[in-house]
């Protein structure tokens, strides 16, 4: 296979993944979605506690990456998320928590 045959192939597992991982995702908003609410409320109880803002940065970030590894966990489901997609994920939930709508759809 040449180098853009490789790159093609490349191309069409990555867009699978992607696929694969919104269909996870809108078959299981709801429970995402609250798994979601409940690691919003983590973050305010944390900025209630009043601990140093930089060591509750670093918390946040270990919850946000424990909530993402949990949600889309490997052994569960198959699949995986990325650091780069996280920020996606997080829009589309927030989106979906406070409107309902799946921004996620065309």
């Amino acid at each position: 296979m040449n180098f853009y045959g490789k790159m093609l192939s490349r191309a069409e597992k990555l867009m699978q993944v992607g696929y694969d991982r919104l269909s996870l995702l809108d078959k299981s908003i709801d429970r995402i979605s609250n798994m979601y609410g409940m690691l919003l409320q983590e973050y305010d109880a944390l900025d209630r506690s009043g601990i140093d803002p930089k060591l509750g940065k670093t918390i946040k970030r270990k919850l946000e990456r424990w909530f993402i590894n949990t949600a889309f966990s490997a052994t569960v489901t198959g699949l995986s998320d990325t650091i780069e997609s996280t920020p996606q994920i997080l829009e589309i939930l927030e989106v979906y928590r406070l409107t309902g709508i799946k921004t996620y759809l065309p």
